[in-house]
C-alpha cells in the first residue's frame, strides 16, 4: 500500500527494487519498533519466548537452522546487510541505496557479519563435540 500511495515520487529512471525493497525495510523496521513496545508481546525471558514460537506451527528448514539462528542473533544493522545482500541477491551497490549507506560500508558490514557468523558457528560445532 505504501508503495502505490507513494508511487508518484519513484524515479523511473532508477531501479525499482531497490526504492521497494527500500520502502519494505522500512515498514518492516516500523513494524519492530511497534513490537517492542507491546505489551502484548513483551516477553520476561528468551525460554517464554521459544516457547511461543514453537506453539506457532511454520515449516523449518531443519538444515540451515543454525546458521538462521545465529543471523538472527546479529546486530540489526549487520542482519539486515547479510539479508538484503544474501537472502534477496542483491548487488552492493541496491544494497547500499537500500541502506542508505556507503558501498564501504555495506562491505564491511558483510566482511565483519561472515567472520562473526563463522565464530558463532565453528564455536557451537566445537562445543557439540
Amino acid at each position: 500500500m505504501k508503495a502505490m500511495k507513494n508511487i508518484d515520487r519513484y524515479d523511473p529512471a532508477a531501479p525499482f527494487e531497490p526504492w521497494i525493497t527500500r520502502i519494505c525495510v522500512n515498514t518492516h523496521k516500523n513494524v519492530l519498533r511497534g513490537i517492542a513496545r507491546s505489551p502484548v508481546l513483551n516477553f520476561h525471558s528468551n525460554e517464554e519466548k521459544e516457547h511461543v514460537l514453537q506453539s506457532v506451527i511454520a515449516p523449518k528448514e531443519a538444515d540451515y537452522r543454525e546458521l538462521y539462528d545465529a543471523i538472527d542473533r546479529l546486530p540489526d544493522k549487520l542482519r539486515m546487510t547479510v539479508i538484503l545482500f544474501y537472502f534477496r541477491e542483491m548487488d552492493i551497490e541496491s544494497t547500499a541505496e537500500v541502506l542508505s549507506i556507503p558501498v564501504g560500508t555495506v562491505k564491511s558490514r558483510l566482511n565483519k557479519a561472515k567472520k562473526l557468523l563463522k565464530e558463532v558457528l565453528t564455536s557451537e560445532a566445537d562445543l557439540q563435540f
